[in-house]
């Protein structure tokens, strides 16, 4: 760590009587350390002269890795500073409403016996939303699916479980009735239209193309962007409406909804995490991230 120190500083400094300055020590000191490490590594570090040192190629390159490894060992330190005297602060957390909120809310009570000063604060947002405020380092955590373009160099991804998409409708539709509906049945009713962001909105509209007949007299289907009004109408207008299976189980659960089956999913794929390459994460948001994976497997 010493010898990374050095290099650190000297790359910084690009003088030895400033570098030994630095490191509370002697110029001639600094020199016979650098000197013992170039000989261990066989390689030229810095070019020096009476006047100035400079990074050869392989002093740069490790001088790169010094500054990183220092920097991961400093954030090491405070955050062993900050579990001995009690972990606080915030997890901001921006998920998009088809995650799972009973998921996150087990997650957060797993937490509770580690975490219990540390504040979690969760927003909704549409995909386009979230990524950007990831970007912007607004969240910690971005909980979404995988059907948006994302840039791997620059975030790190982990899947927390399979979801596909499940068709509500009032408790006494009379689809209820029916034990194995087909496309036509489904498509011959009112829908509840997704946001056109969404990637289920196309697989939904080429069901009914292809399903929906044109000859028979049918109430327009209706579009809404807020769950609240979603679950209105399908509850008032006896309206049909796909979203993610989980939701639909904890709105069956509450008596609210029925959940029917159609002949295949509309939508598949797997719910993610999402965090920036440029920040790690916290321990609160490990620790978060951890809870979310064990409570997904229960």
């Amino acid at each position: 760590m010493r010898q990374l120190r050095l290099v650190a500083v000297l790359g910084r400094e690009l003088s030895l009587s400033r570098t030994a300055a630095a490191l509370h020590t002697t110029q001639p000191a600094v020199s016979r350390s650098l000197s013992q490490l170039e000989e261990l590594l066989d390689t030229r570090l810095f070019e020096r002269t009476t006047k100035r040192v400079n990074a050869t190629a392989a002093g740069l390159s490790l001088l790169h890795y010094a500054m990183r490894i220092l920097a991961e060992l400093d954030q090491a330190g405070a955050e062993l500073s900050g579990i001995r005297g009690g972990l606080r602060g915030e997890v901001r957390v921006g998920a998009l409403w088809a995650f799972s909120p009973t998921l996150i809310a087990r997650a957060i009570r797993r937490c509770g016996d580690s975490l219990p000063d540390v504040r979690f604060h969760i927003t909704t947002a549409d995909v386009q939303s979230l990524s950007d405020a990831l970007a912007n380092r607004h969240i910690d955590l971005m909980l979404s699916h995988a059907e948006f373009p994302v840039d791997l160099r620059k975030v790190e991804v982990v899947e927390f479980y399979e979801e596909h998409s499940a068709v509500i409708v009032a408790p006494g539709h009379r689809l209820t009735r029916r034990r194995h509906p087909c496309w036509a049945d489904l498509a011959n009713e009112p829908w509840v239209l997704p946001p056109r962001s969404t990637p289920l909105r196309p697989k939904l509209e080429r069901m009914l193309a292809l399903h929906r007949d044109a000859s028979r007299p049918l109430r327009a289907d209706a579009f809404a962007d807020d769950p609240a009004h979603a679950l209105a109408l399908v509850q008032e207008a006896d309206m049909l409406w796909a979203i993610a299976s989980r939701r639909a189980a904890d709105f069956e659960a509450a008596g609210l909804v029925k959940r029917i089956t159609p002949p295949a999913d509309l939508l598949r794929g797997p719910m993610c995490g999402f965090w920036s390459r440029a920040e790690p994460p916290s321990t609160p948001v490990r620790l978060f991230i951890r809870s979310l994976a064990e409570a997904a497997d229960e």
